[in-house]
């Protein structure tokens, strides 16, 4: 990560902010690797990490906001609310149909759809729909399973947000398919666990320049396979407008693309 993330700031960060916060992302980097290795109890610390770097309740502010850190771009993979594609539970989940049971995955860099939006609009961007088709944005998904799963205070605000993720256990279909698949694949999940998994990828390409990373695959060739067709791109969706090699980085750098976020 930059000294200065997501803007031109000229002024250095502080030690005393500059240090957490690269602590933080780093949190984020080990917690999401341990996810996707199969410890899916682990997308709890990515919450928790997540409400550190972004969350800033008065009279508290985040790292980084704290920072000056939030001036600039941020990568929303999420597709247009009325694109076809949008799965049952919104528009960072993917569905595979695997032995007449549903598989709940994130596409991480293989994402259909992106764009660079300010960080009120992600922040608050609805990208979850729950069992009674209550829309919940990044904020609400971060805030109730770091809160509630982490051990923190619970906003009374989002309790019945939270009742209703906590509803979508599975019931044993995550743990079958584990039992089919290697321990280092990520898409047997729950459909929350999957939304913010990918709001957790989202956070750290636009925090890290040349990060990448993709679904990897399993030792299950049948699950495989299933995978692949649901992470099919619909043909009809249409395509975010592209961002020329040489124009600025939108995430704020002052940069241009190839120089940044388009390095790679």
């Amino acid at each position: 990560m930059t000294s200065s993330p997501q803007n031109s700031r000229q002024q250095p960060i502080p030690a005393a902010v500059l240090v957490p916060l690269r602590e933080h992302v780093d949190f984020l980097v080990r917690a999401t690797d341990a996810y996707d290795a199969g410890y899916t109890s682990e997308i709890t610390r990515c919450a928790v990490v997540l409400r550190a770097l972004y969350h800033s309740p008065a009279p508290f502010m985040s790292w980084l906001a704290r920072a000056d850190g939030l001036q600039g771009g941020f990568l929303s993979t999420a597709l247009p609310r009325d694109a076809e594609g949008v799965g049952r539970y919104g528009s960072l989940v993917i569905t595979a149909n695997f032995d007449g049971r549903s598989i709940y995955f994130c596409a991480l860099d293989s994402a259909w759809y992106g764009r660079w939006v300010r960080f009120a609009d992600w922040w608050n961007e609805p990208v979850f729909v729950d069992e009674v088709k209550k829309e919940l944005s990044r904020r609400d998904l971060v805030l109730a399973v770091a809160a509630k799963d982490g051990g923190s205070n619970l906003d009374p605000s989002l309790a019945i947000a939270y009742a209703r993720l906590a509803a979508f256990e599975s019931g044993g279909v995550a743990q079958d398919a584990m039992a089919n698949a290697n321990a280092s694949t990520e898409p047997v999940t729950n459909p929350e666990r999957a939304a913010l998994r990918q709001v957790a990828h989202e956070a750290l390409r636009t925090l890290l320049p040349p990060y990448r990373k993709v679904p990897q695959p399993t030792n299950d060739p049948r699950l495989n396979a299933a995978l692949a067709k649901g992470i099919e791109r619909p043909a009809s969706l249409p395509f975010a407008p592209p961002i020329r090699r040489n124009d600025p980085c939108p995430c704020g750098t002052a940069k241009k693309f190839k120089y940044c976020h388009g390095s790679i």
